[in-house]
C-alpha cells in the first residue's frame, strides 16, 4: 500500500484535511489536499473517500463499517463532507 510524504496511509490524510481546516470541506477540497500529501492514484483517493463516509450505505456493503468517520451532506450549491466528531478531536 502505498504512503504519503509522512508515511501516512491515504485514509489518514483525508482525515488530516478536516483536522487542518477544522470545518466541512468539499470533495473536491479534499481530493486536491490529499492530492498534494502522497502520490496516489486518482482513483485510490475516491475510494478512500468513498470508504469514509458514514452515511453512504453501498460503502458499507464495499468495506465494512471500520473506516466510517465522515458525514456527506448536500446543500442546494455543493456537497461537503463533515468530520464525525472533529470538535472532539
Amino acid at each position: 500500500m502505498a504512503k504519503g510524504m509522512e508515511g501516512q496511509t491515504c485514509a489518514e490524510a483525508i482525515r488530516s484535511c478536516f483536522i487542518k481546516f477544522g470545518e466541512p470541506l468539499s470533495y473536491s477540497r479534499i481530493f486536491q489536499e490529499v492530492k498534494q500529501q502522497g502520490t496516489w492514484k486518482d482513483t485510490t483517493i475516491w475510494r478512500h473517500l468513498m470508504s469514509t463516509v458514514v452515511n453512504l450505505i453501498p460503502a458499507r456493503y464495499e468495506w465494512g463499517g471500520e473506516r466510517n468517520f465522515c458525514f456527506s451532506v448536500k446543500t442546494v450549491n455543493m456537497s461537503y463532507i463533515i468530520l464525525r466528531g472533529i470538535q472532539n478531536q
